[in-house]
């Protein structure tokens, strides 16, 4: 039986639909434009679903687009490419007039970001990455000093995972080494993360502690490329981290009743005891 006019129209209709929601290439209005004239031509669809799924790709088209431009689409921040640039800005400004105060590179990271990610998921886990990158977000320009004590012409990155850099640009070596507790010590206290665990619908708040590590800009050496002199700051920087991680967890310990202290020395001397057999 030959098809009717309307007939052909509703297939052209619903192979263009298809085809949009397929390849993504149309923005939620317009697929809904197209849905609404088949409903009014009695066809049934599933706008909800191809909205989801047309959401989901223009998401990760949007963040694939922000990496290209230097931003992390997870926080907003710089990217790691993003971060290579930033340096290599600073570096050239920072060789340009060395009379000025030195630069720094301060390397951050969530004490047992782990153990979130495993006890409430990575869900949770992602969440607590933005909750982060929100807080190291250096402040617009003509926006004043940040609740985290960065300026303006600070700049921030999410290194990868759990890792973030930030770049504290002409702060001087006195200023930076009193900035880095400080701002430890005002994150925790004025920033816990809230969110409802989906296990058991309770509200958990958790206090976010962030190991910091400094490494003052020192300029590249004779023939070593921006990307080399990076990466050395930041093993600089990176081995800093380790010693405040270290030194926070023997504080945390030390602060702990004298059982407790006492089971964690004896662990940490059968562990030594261990290596060297």
């Amino acid at each position: 039986m030959q098809e009717s006019e309307g007939e052909k129209r509703v297939q052209a209709w619903r192979a263009a639909a298809n085809e949009v929601a397929q390849r993504g290439e149309a923005s939620p209005a317009v697929l809904r434009l197209v849905h609404g004239m088949l409903a009014d031509l009695g066809v049934q669809t599933h706008l909800a679903d191809v909205n989801a799924q047309l959401s989901a790709r223009h998401m990760a088209r949007a963040q694939n687009a922000e990496a290209a431009a230097g931003y992390d689409g997870m926080t907003g921040l710089l990217s790691k490419e993003g971060l290579q640039r930033a340096f290599a800005v600073e570096a050239a400004q920072q060789q340009r007039h060395p009379d000025r105060p030195a630069s720094a590179m301060v390397v951050c990271d969530k004490d047992r970001f782990k153990m979130v990610n495993d006890t409430y998921g990575h869900s949770v886990g992602d969440d607590l990455i933005r909750h982060i990158g929100n807080i190291l977000r250096p402040p617009q320009p003509g926006g004043g000093q940040a609740h985290n004590l960065l300026r303006a012409g600070d700049k921030a990155a999410r290194f990868g995972g759990d890792e973030f850099v930030l770049i504290l640009s002409e702060v001087g070596e006195d200023n930076a080494a009193k900035m880095v507790p400080l701002l430890q010590e005002r994150i925790q206290r004025e920033k816990p993360f809230t969110f409802v665990d989906e296990k058991t619908g309770k509200k958990v708040s958790l206090p976010v502690k962030i190991s910091m590590g400094l490494a003052m800009f020192t300029a590249p050496t004779s023939g070593e490329a921006p990307e080399d002199a990076l990466l050395r700051i930041c093993k600089q920087a990176d081995a800093a981290l380790y010693d405040n991680k270290g030194a926070r967890r023997d504080q945390e310990i030390a602060s702990k009743p004298l059982p407790e202290r006492l089971r964690h020395q004896l662990r940490s001397a059968i562990i030594r005891l261990a290596n060297k057999l």
